[in-house]
């Protein structure tokens, strides 16, 4: 039943048009630019992050990671398993592959990569992170990074498309101090970039 489901929703993903920056304009910080656009192309920073579906019982999920808390912009944040480009990766989904591997412990033979999302630009860090969703046969066995992750959250798709979790946040960090859109999975909270990834997904779910 949850088989069937998956691929049905994998095929919907596939060939559905993407909301692009109007899905990231609804969970963008105040004041912060969503483009890369007017900034010098050879100073950014390039990353990819990847969303890895998988079906359990009869609920569809996805891992999201909390980091541990350290001296830099994203410390303590919530967010996808994903990173930097190396010069030995092959091209942005291979990065996504490499980096969820390395992070969670999921091989990265396992997972298909379904559909790539729109890009997204991030002031703070002069990165430019490229989403991914990939689909992945069976429930992950994770074995963590001790060193990159404190914690692993995973969330169903239908708790991401419940209106009743989208809220408002105050967030005071060193480069951001204002009241931001956020999601609330229980007691987890996940704004920025991971927030503006994921509302596009979340338009092609309730699109399903």
């Amino acid at each position: 039943m949850i088989k069937n489901k998956l691929e049905e929703l994998i095929n919907h993903i596939q060939y559905t048009k993407l909301r692009g920056e109007e899905a990231h304009k609804e969970m963008s910080p105040t004041n912060r630019s969503i483009s890369a656009k007017g900034v010098n192309i050879n100073e950014i920073r390039k990353a990819s992050v990847l969303i890895v579906l998988y079906g359990e019982a009869e609920t569809i999920n996805f891992p999201l990671i909390e980091r541990h808390v350290y001296e830099g912009n994203h410390s303590g944040e919530i967010g996808l398993p994903g990173g930097k480009i190396e010069d030995f990766d092959q091209n942005t989904s291979s990065a996504a592959l490499r980096e969820t591997e390395e992070e969670l412990g999921i091989l990265r033979d396992d997972i298909e990569i379904i559909k790539e999302l729109t890009s997204i630009y991030i002031p703070p860090s002069n990165f430019l992170v490229t989403p991914y969703i990939g689909f992945l046969s069976k429930k992950p066995d994770y074995v963590p990074d001790p060193i990159e992750v404190k914690n692993i959250i995973d969330i169903s798709v239908n708790q991401l498309v419940n209106e009743d979790n989208k809220i408002k946040v105050s967030i005071d960090k060193k480069h951001i101090q204002a009241t931001v859109p956020a999601f609330q999975f229980e007691n987890h909270i996940v704004w920025g970039a991971t927030a503006c990834i994921l509302n596009e997904l979340k338009y092609l779910l309730k699109n399903h």
